[in-house]
């Protein structure tokens, strides 16, 4: 987990993705999984985004819910979180895939 500083991102603007384990808007940065649960929420869910200055705010390409159960151990909501994970990105990465390959 890195934060990317702007000299980077200048060179690469808006070609760099970001798998996050929250949804939009809702806690950006470290531990997410952990603070949803904390919280006590019945669902979160995680996003692709676009790598932007701010921390986990860019343009949303993807999101998948998880649901969190009351009897679920913070171990269980982060395997349910990593397997959506996992679908999500390989799903928008095959999708801006097809995107490109439909320009050529």
């Amino acid at each position: 987990m890195h934060i990317l500083g702007a000299e980077f991102l200048d060179i690469f603007q808006g070609q760099i993705i970001n798998l996050h384990p929250a949804l939009p808007g809702q806690y950006p940065g470290t531990r997410a999984i952990q603070r949803a649960f904390e919280d006590g929420v019945e669902r979160t869910g995680c996003m692709v985004h676009r790598v932007t200055l701010e921390v986990d705010v860019g343009e949303v390409l993807g999101v998948s819910e998880v649901e969190i159960k009351p009897t679920d151990s913070l171990e269980e909501v982060e395997a349910r979180m990593h397997s959506a994970e996992h679908r999500l990105l390989v799903s928008v990465v095959e999708g801006m895939v097809k995107g490109v390959q439909a320009l050529s």
